[in-house]
């Protein structure tokens, strides 16, 4: 839901917009792969034009 709220976005203002980077939660917060709301914290670096 992240991506699509930023390709909305970025229709909207009429920009083109480049993912850099995705990250996730560190280490101490694991993602299990069977329980999908262990990813819970996300972020994207971002490169707007």
């Amino acid at each position: 839901m992240l991506l699509q709220t930023i390709a909305t976005a970025t229709l909207d203002a009429r920009r083109t917009v480049k993912v850099l980077e995705r990250r996730t939660q560190a280490r101490d917060h694991p993602i299990l792969l069977t329980v999908p709301e262990t990813h819970y914290l996300k972020c994207l670096i971002l490169y707007v034009t």
